[in-house]
């Protein structure tokens, strides 16, 4: 049933019972989120996974689009992207918007682009034309550019998506941060208006 690493086949021949471990213990798994269980991106969703989950999760566009072309989860850049945001993005007060938008739009778009029918293609025009010329400036030092570049992705999803009133009126509200935003907190999908609201919003 579950792609989830985290999940547990408790099942016997007469019940069927999966179990949660993000926890670090046996945690019985409602049927209502097995959806979650089924769907790699719908992972960043789930409500065992936002409590308990690694607190290195993150970069969702970028992992979504390597778990489509099967690539590997420490892959050159993966590890290069990971790093711009810890030890640049969050240590200068001037990226903390593209920040914000990570965490409040990033969730969604990797969920709808992991659930789009033709999302081998998307992903492989995404890696080419985005993900790797991105990483290759974070290696020259290009950082303005490549923050450039990641917002030019963002925004390209967001209207293909169908996102766009959505993001306007998170951009017209802070990206729902008021003065509670901490930049060392973020990158890693804890937005706190919640994915869930966000996407019900869309």
């Amino acid at each position: 049933m579950a792609w989830c690493s985290y999940c547990k086949d408790g099942s016997t021949f007469l019940s069927t019972r999966y179990y949660c471990t993000v926890s670090g213990k046996d945690q019985l798994i409602p049927e209502s989120y097995y959806d979650y269980c089924r769907h790699d991106y719908k992972a960043t969703l789930c409500p065992f996974y936002n409590e308990y989950g690694p607190s290195s999760s993150g970069c969702f566009i970028t992992t979504v689009v390597c778990d489509i072309l099967k690539n590997k989860d420490d892959s050159d850049i993966l590890n290069t992207l990971r790093m711009f945001r810890d030890e640049v993005l969050k240590s200068d007060d001037k990226y903390n918007e593209i920040l914000k938008i990570y965490d409040s739009i990033g969730p969604v778009l990797a969920y709808k682009l992991q659930s789009s029918d033709n999302n081998i293609e998307l992903a492989k025009e995404i890696y080419d034309n985005s993900l790797k010329p991105i990483s290759d400036l974070v290696k020259e030092g290009l950082n303005d550019r490549a923050v450039k570049h990641y917002l030019y992705l963002t925004l390209y999803l967001v209207n293909s998506f169908g996102y766009k009133d959505v993001y306007n009126g998170l951009y017209d509200n802070n990206f729902g941060y008021l003065d509670d935003f901490d930049e060392q907190e973020a990158g890693h999908g804890n937005h706190p208006l919640g994915v869930h609201k966000i996407l019900k919003k869309a």
